[in-house]
């Protein structure tokens, strides 16, 4: 996964990535790293009760033989959204992001 990539939640939000990494790039943006930033725009998701539980985190799947300033690269496949209770929500919907390298 990059900086960049066009993601969103189960319910349409827009997902983004902040990065610490400064040093490995692929496609021209740089890789995300385990202790990256997600930035979740507004979720409007609700429990049948009607409280709102928006994605506020992504748990993703980390490579295991890829690091980069001693922090495991997040792979495209697996991210999954929760809310701040720790509620799954589902699949990470990647709708843009490189094709050419691959991690596992």
């Amino acid at each position: 996964m990059h900086v960049g990539a066009a993601m969103t939640c189960p319910d349409g939000a827009q997902v983004s990535i902040d990065s610490d990494n400064t040093r490995v790039y692929v496609g021209r943006q740089l890789v995300a790293i385990e202790s990256d930033k997600v930035n979740i725009e507004t979720c409007q998701f609700k429990v049948p009760t009607n409280k709102p539980q928006p994605c506020k985190e992504v748990i993703w799947q980390l490579a295991k033989k890829i690091k980069i300033k001693g922090k495991r690269a997040v792979l495209q496949t697996g991210g999954v959204c929760q809310s701040k209770e720790r509620v799954p929500r589902g699949s990470l919907n990647v709708v843009k992001a490189q094709k050419r390298v691959k991690g596992v």
